[in-house]
């Protein structure tokens, strides 16, 4: 007898995202097997049953894909940007990486640098940018003007608001002046739109360059600026355990 397995694991699998929002694009009417809307909690039979997102079949990837890009600054992190065609995926195709389910974990804006995650397993990016973790992220933000030490004392005892929302941050540190303005390292916990941009617009300056070089355990390191690297065994497992997946 052939092995049956949920819908939604399936799904996951195919990098469409965690179970639960499988669900959530099954009762939305997004997913149909053979050719049929399904039910929540259906079961499937993997290479006998078509399964279709939105019109797309779904097949796994023959094996989980990990790896990290050194985005360039003005390359758009989306599947699909109208108004700015050049992704991050059009940059890894130009390389010669054209995984099915590959996704990007969390996003940097057009104009930001460093390091971006990619994998297969929805499972994992859905845990990855869940606020639960707060996995850290740490930045070297190059500003126009110095930060009064009282008013970074204050933004990390109390937060700071901006646009109606708190914003935090776990450290920021002042490294070096230079002619072109001020370097400090900030790191995060929690992943808000243009949280550090927002943050400094609200401090009394702007920022002038933003690099991420680490998220989670993960350290960008000697990635040259617009290249890739794969994730080691060791750097796929200490990612796991720090969502709790295996």
């Amino acid at each position: 007898m052939e092995e049956q397995v949920r819908l939604n694991k399936y799904m996951a699998s195919c990098g469409i995202g965690s179970r639960r929002h499988c669900d959530t694009l099954i009762r939305a009417g997004k997913v149909c097997v053979n050719g049929q809307h399904p039910e929540l909690g259906q079961k499937i039979t993997p290479g006998k049953d078509t399964v279709e997102y939105e019109g797309r079949p779904l097949v796994p990837s023959p094996e989980d894909t990990h790896l990290i890009l050194h985005k360039p600054r003005g390359v758009i992190v989306s599947a699909y940007d109208p108004h700015n065609p050049y992704t991050v995926y059009d940059l890894l195709k130009e390389k010669g990486i054209t995984v099915p389910g590959l996704q990007y974990v969390g996003r940097l804006d057009k104009d930001s640098e460093g390091l971006l995650l990619f994998t297969t397993r929805g499972d994992l990016n859905n845990a990855l940018t869940h606020p639960r973790f707060e996995i850290k992220k740490e930045y070297s933000v190059l500003v126009a003007d110095e930060i009064p030490d009282t008013v970074i004392a204050r933004v990390l005892s109390r937060g700071i608001v901006s646009e109606g929302e708190l914003l935090r941050a776990g450290r920021i540190l002042r490294r070096d002046s230079t002619s072109e303005g001020v370097w400090y390292t900030v790191t995060l916990y929690e992943g808000k739109n243009r949280q550090i941009r927002r943050m400094v617009s609200t401090m009394g300056t702007r920022v002038l360059r933003l690099i991420r070089h680490q998220f989670a355990t993960l350290r960008l390191g000697d990635v040259s600026y617009g290249e890739y690297r794969y994730l080691t065994g060791r750097e796929i497992r200490g990612i796991c355990r720090k969502v709790h997946l295996s």
